[in-house]
């Protein structure tokens, strides 16, 4: 089937982590370019974080907001034989279930809408009063999730164990050179950063014209908000956020545009 045929996709994530997402556009023979425009650096050493494993301090949850603070926590229990079966495990959706499962974690509790606002409506169904929740994710994670559960009258500890920073693009500049003069006609952005570094990286001072005649797919609302601040319109937001639904939101995009192309050719 040549439903995405001559159709270019960028995705902003690396193609070893994301190729068996997108195996639907490709089977539908769409070019699929993997740049990912962001880098993760794990923050060491980590003295905070270092004070609380090595004094096996206890507690209820623990929220893993990325598959990212998943490995990156991980290396640190490594070290420190930090009993983490003593939480409960909470993870903001399956890709970050997956790597749990990795490490032999069982999860406790995931909500339907992978968000943060997800996690939010999951953990107020439930008595947080005095519970003490660890949260370690990226430094610059946004603080709606820890302020929202300390309002519900959690202890709310949040470590930075990583950071999220511009990659560099010699490490894909096949990818890069073929982007800077062929410009896709399907983006697909899987994080704010992924969005803002993506700007910075063309240097784009015009993002509106420079995406007037591209689709655009957000993964999640958060990234929808950022892409939607500098004035470009959003076509794709899923549901659920993970690539494949993203793909099959894709899919969904063209056929409607095709069965309605269809109709007023018989109208």
């Amino acid at each position: 089937m040549n439903l995405l045929i001559n159709k270019s996709i960028l995705v902003t994530k690396d193609r070893n982590s994301s190729i068996n997402s997108v195996k639907k556009l490709i089977d539908l023979n769409a070019k699929l370019i993997f740049l990912p425009t962001i880098k993760i650096v794990p923050l060491k050493p980590n003295p905070e974080l270092k004070e609380i494993l090595s004094a096996q301090k206890v507690f209820d949850f623990l929220i893993f907001t990325s598959a990212s603070a998943v490995q990156i926590f991980m290396d640190h229990v490594s070290q420190f034989n930090y009993e983490i079966q003593k939480c409960k495990i909470v993870v903001v959706g399956e890709k970050t279930e997956e790597v749990c499962k990795k490490f032999g974690l069982n999860v406790s509790l995931m909500p339907e809408t992978y968000s943060a606002d997800g996690l939010i409506d999951l953990l107020s169904s439930i008595e947080l009063s005095n519970k003490r929740i660890l949260i370690p994710g990226s430094k610059i994670s946004s603080k709606i999730l820890s302020e929202e559960l300390i309002k519900l009258g959690a202890l709310v500890y949040t470590i930075p164990i990583y950071d999220v920073v511009e990659n560099d693009m010699n490490i894909c500049y096949d990818e890069f050179s073929f982007v800077k003069n062929n410009r896709p006609n399907i983006f697909i952005f899987t994080s704010p950063s992924s969005f803002k570094n993506y700007l910075s990286i063309f240097q784009l001072d015009n993002p509106t014209q420079y995406f007037s005649d591209s689709i655009i797919c957000a993964m999640g609302k958060t990234t929808e908000i950022e892409i939607n601040s500098k004035g470009v319109k959003v076509d794709i937001v899923p549901t659920i956020s993970t690539l494949e639904n993203i793909s099959n939101e894709i899919v969904h995009y063209y056929e409607n545009i095709i069965t309605n192309s269809n109709w007023r050719s018989n109208d």
